[in-house]
């Protein structure tokens, strides 16, 4: 009995030496009834309508994995057998391949001979697992992020050959996954879902450890969530790993470690708790979709506007942050209760902020001084804002100074300018930013405002030009989250 069984060893390979279905594992496929099901995300194993097989059957597993990926063609019998047995002769390869084909075939697996030399098996009833998210897009979100990893700890010592082709598929495979991950990351990216945007960037790494789009998103999520220090870090790593490779390959990394760590504007409220921001993702995306035109220089601006508490200022503070990771230069003002009797007061405030920013020094010198008269004496004589005589005249000039100095700051970087409250605005401020908006549409300028309302006359003359969106109240289970979130941020 012993001899026979070293025989059969010898001539059909390890797995024809025994008699049981070993690579069953005592378990029957759930199936439907005909389909072959082959997993290949976070798993390893051929599902049959009678048996699963598993990598423990090593010549089994390798030969029907590459006949089900394979199967695009038929597959030539010889370039299969020379693959798995390289190191046999023609007969005794011969020999195996028509061994381990029985077994298959005992086992579910309906390997079909096309012609005399190839072999194929029926399209309709094999189903792979990532095929499917490639087909259906959307179910890749349903799939655990752990799993995003093609035949995990599957490493066969088959043949060299084979592990060469094995090696090239799993790179084809996350090469293709890919393009779909990345549409899940650029999906939360946008909503501001930072967890979310963490971890299927963290997945896409997994399958390809060099992707420049998940590093960098990676990166900005880290930044995103409060982690700049371990954002830069992850560019480090990046770029040591890359090496010294051609300037374009480094630059987008580069640029963006830079914007980390010189270019995000602390939140307004410090106090705050640093919480994800939860059920403001349409208004995020909403947001982040006028970024691109403002960058190709074509000015926007927008209004949110909601009742007192409402979280209008987390969502442009959250959305601040993402600007700024994008490019933009950003700052903001303000308005306090006694700024409706200070002629001009969010520019007093806003030009200080915009002298200190790259591009500022281009103004001319008679800019600056119409600019130290508006800041220097902290405020104008209500008088000569009555738009009178010489009045008049004055601030028509301070009007073309705030101009000049916006224009300057913005063709240097993009620039967005947040004002806040406005429904505190003086009647100056008011008429000057109503003057500035039709001015910045072909300009690199995004203005953006909150308010309580969206009623102002100065509102009504800018027309369609001011985007307004309408901040609603969370629903039931968004609230629910930011309630618990909150709390357990005290332990309790």
């Amino acid at each position: 009995m012993f001899l026979a069984e070293a025989f059969r060893s010898c001539i059909f390979g390890a797995d024809a030496a025994l008699t049981e279905p070993f690579y069953l594992r005592g378990q029957m496929s759930n199936t439907t009834e005909g389909s072959i099901r082959v997993f290949v995300l976070g798993d390893a194993r051929i599902e049959t309508p009678v048996a699963v097989i598993e990598p423990t059957a090593e010549f089994a597993f390798a030969t029907a994995l590459y006949i089900l990926l394979e199967r695009g063609e038929a597959i030539s019998r010889r370039a299969l057998e020379r693959l798995i047995w390289p190191n046999v002769s023609p007969t005794m390869a011969s020999h195996r391949m028509r061994q381990t084909l029985l077994k298959l075939r005992r086992f579910g697996l309906p390997v079909e001979a096309a012609g005399k030399t190839k072999l194929s098996v029926p399209h309709p009833s094999v189903f792979v697992d990532f095929e499917d998210i490639l087909a259906t897009p959307r179910h890749l979100e349903g799939l655990p992020k752990s799993r995003c990893i093609v035949l995990p700890d599957y490493d066969p010592k088959v043949s060299d050959q084979y592990a060469d082709w094995l090696d090239t598929k799993k790179h084809e495979i996350g090469s293709r996954l890919a393009t779909s991950l990345l549409a899940v990351v650029s999906k939360h990216r946008l909503r501001a879902n930072w967890e979310e945007v963490e971890g299927w960037a963290t997945a896409l790494l997994r399958l390809a450890p060099f992707n420049e789009e998940a590093t960098l998103a990676l990166a900005e999520a880290h930044a995103m969530r409060g982690a700049k220090l371990e954002g830069v870090r992850i560019l480090d790593r990046y770029l040591s790993e890359i090496g010294d490779t051609t300037s374009d390959l480094r630059l987008p990394a580069t640029v963006m470690r830079k914007r980390i760590a010189d270019r995000m504007p602390p939140r307004p409220n410090q106090s705050a708790p640093d919480a994800p921001i939860i059920g403001r993702g349409d208004i995020i995306c909403r947001l982040s979709e006028l970024l691109p035109p403002v960058r190709a220089g074509n000015g926007r601006s927008c209004l949110l506007h909601g009742d007192a508490g409402i979280g209008k200022s987390r969502v442009f503070a959250e959305f601040a942050n993402f600007a700024a990771l994008q490019g933009l230069t950003c700052v903001r003002v303000q308005c306090r209760p006694n700024d409706s009797f200070r002629p001009l007061a969010v520019f007093i405030d806003l030009v200080p902020l915009l002298r200190g920013m790259r591009g500022a020094i281009g103004c001319s010198p008679e800019t600056m001084k119409q600019l130290d008269r508006l800041t220097t004496h902290s405020q104008i004589p209500s008088s000569s804002i009555s738009l009178q005589g010489d009045a008049e005249f004055a601030y028509a000039r301070i009007q073309r100074a705030v101009v000049d100095l916006i224009d300057a700051v913005a063709d240097e970087s993009p620039l967005l300018i947040l004002v806040e409250d406005i429904q505190r605005l003086d009647e100056a401020s008011a008429t000057l930013l109503a003057d500035l908006i039709p001015w910045s549409t072909d300009k690199q300028i995004f203005f953006a405002f909150t308010g309580r309302d969206c009623k102002a006359r100065w509102i009504d003359s800018v027309g369609p030009q001011l985007q307004l969106i309408k901040l609603q109240p969370l629903d039931v289970e968004s609230s629910r989250q930011i309630i618990i979130g909150n709390v357990a941020q005290f332990g309790r």
